[in-house]
């Protein structure tokens, strides 16, 4: 089984083993369509080609199937952020929040897109709760763009 790795914004890595191909994929979604996990994987895949577009559209099948599925929201996420998607990726990252509020690397990540939309307000107040929650990577953030 090989271990894929992409690097993406944030320097985050997205990492998986697999050892099927889109093509198998394609297949197991044709014979199962409502088995979402097939969805989700495709879209990891996708996404470790750089395909994000197509990654977004496997994920928001998933994400039809189950607006809780905190994975396939964070995955879509990123691959917005990677088509500089970033008011898309925002959203996400919120819903993400609404369900788990306590989760620093979120709010990190955030603070960096709402950063980039030169929205400084809000990228303090999240660069601030990620440090609150433990992020020591935020305090750099906060020095850096709060007053």
């Amino acid at each position: 089984m090989k271990k894929l790795c992409i690097l993406l914004i944030f320097n985050t890595f997205l990492c998986f083993s697999q050892s099927k191909t889109i093509s198998d994929f394609d297949k197991l979604i044709e014979s199962n369509p409502k088995d979402v996990s097939n969805y989700y994987s495709r879209g990891l895949l996708k996404a470790s080609k750089y395909d994000f577009a197509g990654a977004i559209k496997d994920f928001n099948v998933v994400i039809i199937d189950d607006k809780r599925n905190l994975e396939a929201l964070y995955n879509r996420a990123l691959s917005k952020a990677e088509l500089n998607d970033f008011k898309g990726a925002i959203a996400d990252l919120t819903t993400i929040l609404k369900f788990d509020s306590k989760k620093s690397d979120i709010y990190f990540k955030r603070s960096f897109l709402y950063a980039s939309q030169g929205n400084k307000t809000n990228a303090c107040l999240d660069a601030r709760k990620a440090y609150s929650l433990g992020s020591v990577d935020a305090k750099s953030l906060i020095n850096m763009l709060c007053d």
